[in-house]
């Protein structure tokens, strides 16, 4: 990535949500752990975006439940807590990032 993503230009994500606004129900919660396991750091920060843009957060007051986890500087999710709309976005952004890992 040449450009510095922030909240302000993220096409992905605006890309995404048009994708799956509609979404009112997810079941592929599994493919989803799956795939966050094999992200890289690239992928996991781009995860992290794209929840703080969904929940209107700064991630200081950490939304749907989530914690601090202060020896590793990281936030830590329960998925299950997360909207199925920003579910569906996740996994979409999850399996394109891995075809793009795998080139």
């Amino acid at each position: 990535m040449t450009e510095q993503l922030t909240l302000d230009n993220f096409k992905l994500y605006d890309t995404l949500y048009e994708l799956h606004k509609t979404q009112t129900t997810f079941d592929k919660l599994e493919e989803l752990v799956q795939a966050f396991r094999s992200m890289d750091p690239v992928g996991y920060q781009i995860i992290g975006l794209i929840i703080q843009k969904y929940s209107s957060s700064n991630l200081e007051n950490v939304p749907y439940n989530g914690e601090k986890v202060a020896e590793t500087q990281s936030v830590k999710f329960d998925i299950r807590n997360f909207d199925p709309v920003l579910q569906h976005m996740l996994l979409d952004f999850c399996l394109r990032h891995l075809t793009k890992m795998s080139e």
